[in-house]
């Protein structure tokens, strides 16, 4: 069973990281609420945005971020707000309060940002192969991110029982594809697997700094259509870099 891409490829060895768990869910609480921050609002992202006012794991994961000797950066830069800023609530008291108005909000900046230099928003194409022959007609979930493949995504939040990773780890790339299926630069990375168990899909590699010099890793795993509680298949991650 593999995964392939048509663009150079070469092996992946990441020594372990020891990472404290805590930390790591207060990082990804972090990751998930700035990945909801810029999605479009007609997926839902309001509501979504309103009920995180509460949240005991988003609130308290921002605290412990900010106290942190190691997130203190050494200086900060044009545009950046020091550590102190890190707080979900200074967002989200200028929240709009419809999800019309937000939509408003949302397509003015980021609609004058794709057409005021489209130039710099042409994408290249990456074609992403998956090929896992015994999972033929099941879903398959696959994941981009930036940030490398250890530990990976713990499937116990999916379900308890199952003690696996799937190894690409959450950052801000994963989590738009995670709150947003149909999120542009990763279409049809949640389908169906054809007949032969294979399925061809397109990632869109923007220009600019984003991904530039950097490596995308990516990895699958598969679903049954009737019985969605478990995973089924967790592929070996590969990468391809970025020049």
């Amino acid at each position: 069973m593999a995964l392939a891409v048509t663009a150079s490829l070469n092996s992946t060895t990441i020594p372990f990281a020891d990472v404290d768990p805590i930390v790591n869910m207060a990082r990804q609480a972090m990751y998930r609420f700035a990945a909801l921050s810029f999605l479009d609002p007609q997926v839902g992202s309001w509501d979504r945005l309103n009920a995180l006012r509460v949240d005991p794991l988003l609130l308290g994961g921002a605290a412990l971020i900010r106290s942190l000797p190691e997130a203190r950066p050494l200086g900060v830069g044009l545009g950046e707000s020091p550590i102190e800023m890190l707080d979900p609530l200074l967002v989200l008291e200028r929240l709009p309060n419809s999800e019309r108005a937000l939509n408003t909000q949302y397509e003015n900046t980021f609609g004058l940002l794709v057409s005021g230099n489209g130039g710099d928003v042409v994408p290249d194409t990456v074609t992403v192969t998956l090929d896992a022959p015994s999972e033929a007609g099941m879903y398959h979930v696959l994941l981009a991110g930036l940030s490398g493949n250890d530990p990976g995504i713990a499937l116990s939040d999916w379900d308890p029982a199952d003690v696996r990773f799937l190894p690409v780890n959450e950052d801000l790339l994963v989590d738009f594809q995670l709150n947003d299926p149909s999120f542009p630069l990763t279409p049809n990375f949640i389908d169906l697997l054809d007949a032969n168990g294979q399925h061809s899909v397109t990632f869109q590699v923007i220009k600019g700094k984003f991904f530039k010099d950097k490596e995308v890793s990516l990895a699958f795993c598969t679903l049954d259509p009737n019985d969605l509680s478990k995973i089924r298949f967790v592929a070996a991650p590969i990468h391809f870099d970025v020049q």
